[in-house]
């Protein structure tokens, strides 16, 4: 028993001189611990939040984190020193809102622990910002030794408030994180006023590919520390290997390494921290911890703020300053370089169509070209902070073009896609996944409805969906699917293979013909491709109509004079290709004679 109430002792007298442990710069997460707690500027998760709120705003689902942590293993004298966290986040779009509980004792001697809500979102495109606050508290076990303390003859627990605050701001090439952990200094003495002292971290985070890189200085009362890390992830983002190393003033040195697992919904991390000085001949602190995800993602609204990092405000005044009317020439003058500009910009020539904008004569233009501007401007300054231009017509060219060019229009899924399959092809190209990640977070639903298959590229993944969509008789979406092949890939010749055999399974002959020809063109020894153009009639190889039950007769029959009356009541075209659309999908493949529905749907897009 003596040995552990001399480590008691022994952290009573430290509390007087210094603020406590829990609450000064012990990393919370084994992702910050393996790094030596350089990772102020590179949290983006729930987790993060504990070395930088700001951490926060990056999160687009629910998220719950658990960590547990064994300080010092093999103290000499048997003292077990641990810490226990749990906390939940919720995005939503006005920012992210986390609760959490954060605990550290001592063998039932000594406690501290900390509650509290954080905060977080975002201003403009590239700054975020968040605070923590929280309720600090510490308390004293009870035995014959406390008892005759004169500091805890008035009690054994004191609780004051903390707060923190933080924020990241993502330049070009480098992100920046600033946090104030303890920013009021809250007084946590039982007898005499022992407050806890204010952390300042500020870091940096330069990613390069599959690789972090972090550094920080932190400052907490007399004492400064320096920080390094790395992270490096394999290419599937799977694993991460970690590690990092800490130095400082009183001869402070650890050395700390770790891992990660990055499962579909939760992510496993392990730290482990050595001591070079002090402590130095222990088994070091280990850490532990889970971090889950769920629900549907949710894209928050970026706080506009004037200054850098606000593009969009940037764009809009730029396209809304208007100047006296133009002569003829100037009108001319402007028309032809807005165009040109427009031409740039989706061209591939993102920096120079800016500052062609920019550099033009805006009197002319109407405010629906104005809103069209502000549009336009504020995604190319986005994709020219990565790709100033895209020049060449190699295949690397022509897919990181596709993804821009259907982020630019809207094309959600495509932009997606394109970018995941870029990624996939050339893991080790920085601006790749530079752009990849830009489009996720511009477009969480659909990235997260992506789901690529290990080991299998997405084009592959998608061929053998639309070969069982065909096997299922839901030729439609099979011709979709094998239509987002193309889109990443051209001339693939199995999408066009199996684009003409839906055409075909669906009665649309010469559709079918006209696919194959295509696709035998640029493989003109493929045999099969020629046995199928050698096809007489369609109907020696469809199959046998399913058998189709009453009540789904009877409900194709009320869907079908639904459509047919709302058509008669001139509802908007749109609104009748939502209605097809719903149709093929519920009905294909039942064994319903679908070829009006099928022609219906086409001619709604050629009208």
């Amino acid at each position: 028993m003596y040995p552990i109430l001399t480590a008691a002792v022994l952290l009573l007298s430290l509390s007087v001189r210094t603020a406590f442990a829990a609450f000064e710069d012990m990393p919370a997460t084994p992702r910050t611990s393996a790094q030596a707690g350089s990772t102020v500027a590179q949290g983006d998760d729930l987790a993060g939040m504990f070395l930088n709120p700001a951490a926060l705003a990056s999160m687009t689902q629910w998220q719950m984190y658990t960590t547990y942590e064994k300080l010092y293993v093999g103290l000499t004298d048997g003292s077990a020193l641990g810490r226990q966290i749990v906390a939940i986040g919720a995005p939503t779009q006005w920012g992210a809102f986390a609760f959490a509980w954060d605990q550290f004792a001592l063998a039932g001697l000594y406690t501290e622990s900390a509650m509290g809500l954080s905060y977080a979102r975002r201003s403009g495109q590239k700054l975020h910002w968040g605070f923590n606050l929280r309720n600090l508290a510490v308390k004293y076990g009870s035995d014959e030794y406390s008892s005759q303390n004169p500091v805890l003859k008035s009690g054994g627990s004191k609780s004051a408030m903390g707060l923190d605050l933080g924020m990241k701001y993502l330049a070009q090439s480098l992100t920046w994180g600033l946090a104030i952990a303890n920013m009021n200094e809250p007084d946590l003495g039982i007898k005499h006023v022992n407050k806890v002292d204010r952390r300042i971290d500020l870091g940096v985070n330069s990613r390069m590919g599959s690789t972090d890189l972090n550094a920080g200085i932190c400052r907490a009362g007399a004492d400064t520390k320096f920080k390094f890390g790395v992270e490096r992830l394999t290419a599937r983002k799977t694993f991460a290997m970690r590690a990092g190393l800490n130095v400082g003033t009183r001869d402070y040195r650890n050395l700390a390494f770790g891992f990660g697992y990055n499962g579909r919904r939760f992510r496993f991390d392990y730290s482990m921290t050595m001591p070079l000085s002090g402590l130095s001949g222990t088994m070091g602190t280990h850490q532990l911890g889970l971090l889950f995800t769920w629900g549907r993602p949710v894209k928050m609204r970026a706080k506009p703020q004037k200054g850098a990092g606000a593009e969009d405000e940037e764009a809009k005044s730029l396209v809304r300053a208007k100047v006296q009317p133009p002569s003829v020439d100037e009108r001319l003058k402007a028309r032809q370089s807005l165009a040109q500009a427009r031409k740039d910009i989706l061209g591939g020539n993102y920096r120079g169509g800016l500052d062609r904008i920019k550099g033009a004569d805006l009197g002319l233009a109407s405010d629906e070209e104005i809103k069209d501007l502000q549009g336009l401007m504020a995604k190319a300054e986005v994709v020219a902070s990565i790709y100033p231009r895209v020049d060449g017509n190699d295949e690397k060219a022509r897919l990181v073009q596709t993804a821009i060019a259907a982020y630019m229009s809207g094309d959600k899924k495509t932009a997606v896609t394109a970018a995941l399959y870029a990624y996939q092809r050339w893991p080790d190209d920085a601006r790749i996944l530079q752009l990849r990640d830009m489009i996720n977070k511009a477009f969480p639903l659909e990235a997260f409805e992506t789901k690529p298959l290990p080991g299998v590229t997405l084009p592959d993944q998608m061929l053998q969906e639309a070969l069982e969509l065909i096997y299922d008789g839901k030729y439609v979406s099979a011709i979709n699917k094998c239509n987002e092949v193309l889109r990443l890939e051209p001339d693939n010749v199995m999408a066009l293979t199996r684009t003409g055999s839906a055409y075909w399974a669906m009665g649309k002959e010469e559709e079918a013909r006209q696919t194959w020809r295509r696709a035998l063109k640029l493989e003109p020894g493929n045999d099969q491709l020629r046995k199928f153009l050698d096809r007489k009639s369609a109907e020696e190889t469809r199959r046998i109509p399913k058998k189709v039950s009453e009540a789904t007769e009877e409900e194709f029959r009320k869907s079908l004079a639904y459509y047919e009356r709302l058509k008669r009541s001139g509802v908007e075209k749109a609104t009748l290709q939502q209605i097809l659309k719903k149709m093929i999908e519920q009905f294909e493949g039942t064994g319903i004679e679908m070829s009006h529905v099928y022609k219906e749907y086409e001619l709604s897009f050629a009208n």
